[in-house]
């Protein structure tokens, strides 16, 4: 008599389910613990130095860098079940879109950061951080239509090899040996 956790669903047993489970759940711990330990004293040791370059730096890895690694490990321990291959394609173009989603996000963060300092040391009137903002958000949605094009290039791939595919089958090369 096989056990609970011996049961097979959807191609997968009911210990293959509960693995993925513990390994996500640890994932979100150690990223919590990161953040909140970790992280805090980084926070508190940086805030005694006089640049901003290491604020910078510390808000990227809390902002974008932990979220993005969380969804990146638990996109990874998902691939070590058995998924049909529509699913597994489904979940590379999310990945995918995730993964635009937050470089576009990173490039536009260190674009604001940029212009700000340099608008900064250049000691600028407020008229013209307006002008500058306006330019920026304009450089800013160009980035997201960037991101968007690229992110969903495989969903369109995707979408349509099924119909390419069946207009243009490959016939098997047969030798006939007399």
């Amino acid at each position: 008599m096989d056990s609970v956790l011996d049961q097979v669903y959807w191609g997968n047993t009911v210990r293959a389910y509960l693995m993925v489970c513990a390994w996500i759940f640890i994932t979100w711990a150690i990223i919590r613990i990161l953040r909140r330990i970790v992280l805090a004293k980084v926070g508190k040791w940086i805030s005694k130095t006089d640049t901003i370059y290491d604020d910078v730096l510390l808000s990227v890895v809390q902002n974008y860098v932990l979220p993005y690694v969380y969804l990146l490990i638990n996109y990874q321990i998902i691939q070590g079940l058995y998924i049909k291959a529509n699913v597994q394609k489904v979940l590379a173009v999310a990945m995918a879109v995730i993964t635009t989603y937050f470089v576009v996000r990173l490039i536009n963060h260190v674009l604001q950061l940029m212009v700000n300092g340099f608008m900064r040391k250049r000691k600028e009137s407020g008229d013209r951080i307006r002008q500058l903002s306006g330019v920026l958000f304009v450089i800013k949605a160009l980035m997201w239509l960037v991101g968007l094009i690229f992110s969903w290039a495989p969903l369109f791939l995707l979408l349509w090899k099924p119909f390419h595919h069946h207009r243009f089958q490959q016939v098997p090369l047969q030798l006939h040996l007399m």
